[in-house]
C-alpha cells in the first residue's frame, strides 16, 4: 500500500514537470514551445524512471534492460491510453473529460501492477538478517513466544514494536516506534492478535516484505465457533471483509495447519502461493519433561484452555460423569472464557464428583500442573475451526512427554499419528472420549508408548528453532 502511495506521488511530480518545464523554456528562454515540450518529455521519463527504479519499487537491478522495458511499456500505455480515449468519447459518445478520467484511473493502476511485476520487479533474493516484530500482540502469548524465541535462535535480529495501549494511542505509538527503525530491518511480521487493524497499518508504513500471522480467522472464530452474530448478520460481513483486506495487504500469509490454509483459500478466496504453514509449537525452556512425586496413586486427566466453543468441555465434563464409577480418575480443568458458568452449572447439574476447575495460571504454574498428569486432553468439538486447528495444549502436553487424547480431526491427523503419539476418538463424543480414558489407564504400555513418541516429534518438528527454521526456508531466506 505504501509503495502505491508513493508512486501516485511520483505521477504527479511527473505531470506537474510536464507542464512547469515548457512553460519555464518557453516563457523565460525563449524556446519554441514544441523543443520545449520534446526537453520536458525527456526529463519526465528518466526522472520517472530513477523514481521508480530508487524510491517507489527499490529494484536493485538498474540495467539498461530494465530501462528498455521501462519505455516499451510506457509506449503501450500511452498508445492504449489514447485509442481508449477515442473510443469511449467518438464510439460510446462519453463526454471526452469523463473518457479521460476513466481511462486515466484504469491505466494508472494497471500500470502499478506492471511496473511491480514485470518493469521493477527485483527477484534477487536478499539475506534477511533483522526482522521487525510488529503489532498490538501479547508478546507472552504462546504463538508469539514461539516465534520471537524461534527467530533469535536462528540468528536473526529481532527488532520489537509492540504497544496495546487502548484506542488511538495504540496507532499513534506504533508509528512513533517504527519512525526510528524504517531503515533498519529487511522484513515486517505482524505478530497474532485479534486486532485487524494493524496489517492495513503496517502496509502504510514500511515498503519491506510485509508477512502477517493471521493464526486463525476472526470470521471463523466468532461468527461459526463462538456464535457471537448471525452469519447473515452485517457484523459477519464485517468480520469477513476485515480477514479478507488484512489477506490482500499481506504479502506472505502465517497459518498453523495445511486445514486452514484450505479454509482460508476457499473462504477469502486467496492464492495458495501466499500461505506459509507455521505449526504452533511451544517454549521448550517452560514446557519440558518433569520428575513430579505424586502425593497420591489419583490417575490425572488434565486439561487447560479458553472455554470456548471449540473446546468440547461439555463432553469432558459428561465423560468424567461417565469414570465416576472407577475409583482414582479425577479430572482437572483450568481456565476461563465465555463459557466457563455454563460449563460449571453442567457439572452442578450433574452432580459430577471427580472434577475440580482451576482459574487461568501462569505458564510456569501450568508446567507443573500438566507434570502432574497421567492424560492431557486436547479438543472435542465438532465445529469447522475445531477441524481445521492444532492446539496450544496439544503441544505443551508433548513437549513435557504427556500422553495426549484429543478429537479426531484432518489438521492433527497431519501432524500425529493415532496410538503412536496420540491417542484419537470421535469429535463431540464423551462415551467415546470416556473409553479412551479407560484404555490409557488399564494399558500403561500404551500409554507411555504414546508420551515418548509424542515427545520426539515436538523435539523433531515443532520446537521453536526448528518452527522458525522451516519458516525462514519458506521464505528463501
Amino acid at each position: 500500500m505504501r509503495k502505491f502511495v508513493k508512486y501516485i506521488l511520483v505521477g504527479f511530480l511527473s505531470y506537474g514537470l510536464k507542464l512547469l518545464i515548457p512553460y519555464l523554456l518557453t516563457e523565460g528562454f525563449g524556446f519554441w514551445y514544441f523543443y520545449a515540450y520534446l526537453i520536458a518529455l525527456g526529463v519526465v521519463i528518466l526522472s520517472n524512471f530513477l523514481f521508480n527504479v530508487f524510491y517507489v519499487f527499490k529494484t536493485s537491478n538498474t540495467s539498461l534492460f530494465v530501462f528498455v522495458k521501462y519505455l516499451i511499456s510506457m509506449t503501450v500505455f500511452n498508445s492504449i491510453d489514447a485509442l481508449l480515449v477515442k473510443y469511449l468519447t467518438e464510439n460510446l459518445t462519453f463526454y471526452y473529460l469523463y473518457s479521460i478520467i476513466i481511462v486515466t484511473t484504469v491505466i494508472v493502476v494497471v500500470k502499478f501492477f506492471v511496473y511491480n511485476k514485470l518493469v521493477f520487479s527485483n527477484k534477487e533474493k536478499k539475506q534477511i538478517k533483522t526482522v521487525c516484530f510488529f503489532g498490538d500482540f501479547d508478546r507472552d502469548y504462546a504463538r508469539n513466544r514461539v516465534l520471537l524465541k524461534g527467530l533469535k535462535e536462528n540468528n536473526i535480529e529481532v527488532i520489537l514494536i509492540n504497544d496495546q495501549s487502548r484506542g488511538l494511542k495504540k496507532y499513534f505509538n506504533l508509528i512513533k516506534l517504527h519512525r526510528q527503525v524504517r531503515n533498519k530491518y529487511d522484513l515486517l511480521l505482524v505478530g497474532y492478535s485479534d486486532s485487524r487493524t494493524i496489517v492495513p497499518l503496517a502496509s502504510f508504513l514500511t515498503d519491506k516484505p510485509l508477512i502477517w500471522d493471521a493464526f486463525y480467522s476472526l470470521y471463523d472464530s466468532w461468527i461459526f465457533d463462538r456464535k457471537l452474530a448471525s452469519p447473515r448478520s452485517l457484523k459477519a460481513w464485517y468480520y469477513w471483509l476485515l480477514d479478507w483486506l488484512n489477506c490482500q495487504l499481506a504479502a506472505r500469509i502465517l497459518l498453523d495447519t495445511k486445514s486452514h490454509i484450505d479454509y482460508f483459500k476457499e473462504t477469502f478466496k486467496i492464492k495458495a502461493r501466499k500461505f506459509i504453514m507455521v505449526l504452533v509449537g511451544t517454549d521448550d525452556e517452560i514446557f519440558f519433561p518433569k520428575e513430579v512425586f505424586k502425593a497420591n496413586d489419583d490417575f490425572l486427566i488434565h486439561f487447560h484452555g479458553k472455554y470456548i466453543p471449540l473446546q468440547g468441555i461439555e463432553y469432558i465434563i459428561m465423560a468424567a460423569k461417565k469414570l465416576e464409577e472407577f475409583e482414582g480418575i479425577k479430572f482437572r480443568l483450568i481456565g476461563s472464557g465465555q463459557e466457563k458458568s455454563r460449563m460449571e452449572k453442567l457439572a452442578s447439574e450433574l452432580k459430577v464428583n471427580n472434577l475440580e476447575f482451576l482459574n487461568k495460571v501462569s505458564y510456569i504454574d501450568l508446567a507443573d500442573l500438566i507434570s502432574q498428569a497421567d492424560v492431557c486432553l486436547g479438543i472435542f468439538g465438532d465445529s469447522d475451526k475445531a477441524h481445521n486447528v492444532i492446539p496450544n495444549k496439544v503441544y505443551e502436553a508433548a513437549a513435557m512427554g504427556k500422553a495426549v487424547i484429543s478429537g479426531e480431526t484432518k489438521a492433527i491427523k497431519e501432524l500425529f499419528s493415532d496410538r503412536e503419539n496420540i491417542l484419537l476418538c470421535r469429535p463431540a463424543d464423551s462415551q467415546a472420549l470416556a473409553d479412551k480414558i479407560l484404555e490409557l489407564k488399564n494399558e500403561p504400555e500404551l500409554r507411555q508408548k504414546i508420551a515418548k513418541n509424542s515427545y520426539q516429534l515436538f523435539k523433531a518438528k515443532s520446537c521453536p528453532k526448528v518452527i522458525v527454521g522451516d519458516l525462514l526456508i519458506d521464505l528463501s531466506l
